[in-house]
């Protein structure tokens, strides 16, 4: 379930931050013995991992932010019925989504999260086209028919369904079908 490890994920940083900031009291009183003793470069080290500790901290929390948006703006696309899709908005409101997750900071691009992040928008952008060539008028039954056993997946196409939703044409994972969709198309 996203929630509970969205929620989880930030448990782990806020237990993280509490540990950080007992660190840091600790690093501030071995900081002013040095400095008593006359050794603070001593502490230098210590003092720029702590730094360094708290800046990615920060910025993961960033990270799973950007994620939460992401997968609210996927959320709200699915209810969207398939008939009132608005390709352009969608295009529009995915690529908001690929440039904030570029927006994170360089140094996340590493961690699972960032990669999660960054897979999940790039999918979501390359399903957009996938979903316009659908949502043409020349599609016909025995198209929707050819997309199922592309896909190898059982769906009530829109001609049968008025109240079809993005949602369900989105679990057909596309991006992962896109040349045999587009062949569809084209034969449509």
């Amino acid at each position: 379930d996203d929630e509970t490890g969205i929620e989880a994920s930030r448990d782990a940083i806020k237990a993280a931050l509490a540990k950080l900031e007992v660190q840091k009291k600790d690093l501030t009183e071995k900081r002013n013995l040095c400095k008593t003793f006359d050794f603070p470069h001593l502490v230098k080290p210590a003092n720029d991992v702590v730094d360094e500790m708290s800046f990615d901290l920060q910025e993961i929390g960033k990270v799973w932010n950007t994620i939460e948006g992401l997968q609210f703006f996927i959320a709200e696309s699915k209810e969207v019925l398939w008939r009132e899709i608005r390709p352009d908005d969608l295009d529009d409101g995915s690529k908001q989504q690929v440039k904030a997750v570029k927006n994170c900071q360089k140094n996340m691009r590493w961690c699972k999260t960032y990669k999660f992040a960054d897979k999940l928008s790039k999918d979501f952008l390359n399903t957009i086209p996938l979903i316009s060539l659908l949502g043409a008028k020349y599609m016909r039954e025995r198209h929707w028919e050819m997309l199922k056993v592309s896909t190898k997946k059982n769906f009530t196409p829109p001609y049968e369904n008025k109240d079809l939703l993005l949602g369900d044409i989105l679990n057909l994972n596309l991006h992962e079908f896109s040349n045999e969709v587009e062949e569809i198309c084209d034969q449509a």
